[in-house]
């Protein structure tokens, strides 16, 4: 009776440390920061993606993917002399295998491995990404992750996914403020200035003035008397504008 109660006492043992080695082993995490930030329309954010292996010997990780609205961030390019667009990888691993992105889906695909049969162990910048704000709202990056599975984010040891959790990110966009003012009395050379935006120059002593007009459901900004059709939504906020602020164009703003 006595061995019984001795193997079952160790058997349990057994499976407790089985237990606290396998959480051990899945400690590899996946942070992006800064998790959060408040951004202006036009303002530049550069977001890591961090590494923490959490102390095992890893042979590669591999983004798939890290998402993001195109809707409401510009992706700039980190590597221009590239086809495609790029983000720009760390030096963590020796090789990178994988690093493009989707701008129409907002998706970033990125992998890094070791060579020449090394590992890795530690913590420190798998890559870094730049972003431009184009619309005001709430943007978020998530990194595709369930845990156990291979066909999304996640960090090999031995062949296994070691990737235990990850930390998205979530920013808010404003519309331009301090930069933009309203000019509601100016009049131009065409008389239909009412309702415009005053943009100060860099000198601060002359002023551009910025117009948004409708014709029929189609929108133009008007910039220093030139006609300019709106390529995207995000043209239009850059300049601190929403569509609803767009006035009846007349025959003078359509001959420009």
């Amino acid at each position: 009776m006595k061995n019984i109660y001795k193997i079952a006492g160790f058997a349990a043992t057994l499976a407790g440390l089985l237990l606290a080695f396998a959480a051990t082993a899945s400690a590899a995490t996946l942070t992006l920061t800064p998790s959060s930030q408040n951004l202006n329309v036009g303002d530049s954010v550069t977001v890591q993606i961090m590494l923490d292996t959490g102390g095992q010997a890893i042979d590669g990780v591999d983004i798939q993917a890290l998402n993001y609205n195109p809707y409401f961030l510009q992706i700039q390019d980190a590597d221009n002399s590239t086809a495609g667009t790029q983000i720009q990888a760390g030096s963590l691993m020796p090789n990178t295998l994988a690093n493009s992105v989707d701008t129409t889906n907002g998706k970033i695909v990125f992998s890094q491995v070791t060579a020449g049969g090394t590992t890795y162990k530690g913590s420190g910048l798998l890559a870094s990404i730049t972003f431009k704000a184009l619309v005001a709202g709430t943007a978020k990056l998530t990194l595709d992750f369930t845990p156990g599975s291979t066909v999304d984010c996640n960090v090999a040891s031995q062949g296994s996914d070691i990737l235990s959790s990850v930390t998205n990110a979530q920013y808010t966009i404003s519309n331009i403020g301090s930069s933009v003012t309203g000019n509601s009395g100016n009049s131009g050379t065409n008389g239909s200035n009412a309702g415009g935006l005053t943009i100060p120059t860099a000198g601060g002593s002359s002023n551009s003035t910025l117009r948004l007009i409708n014709s029929s459901g189609t929108y133009y900004l008007i910039m220093n008397n030139v006609r300019h059709g709106i390529t995207n939504p995000g043209m239009l906020y850059t300049y601190g504008f929403t569509f609803d602020m767009g006035k009846s164009a007349t025959a003078d703003d359509l001959a420009l």
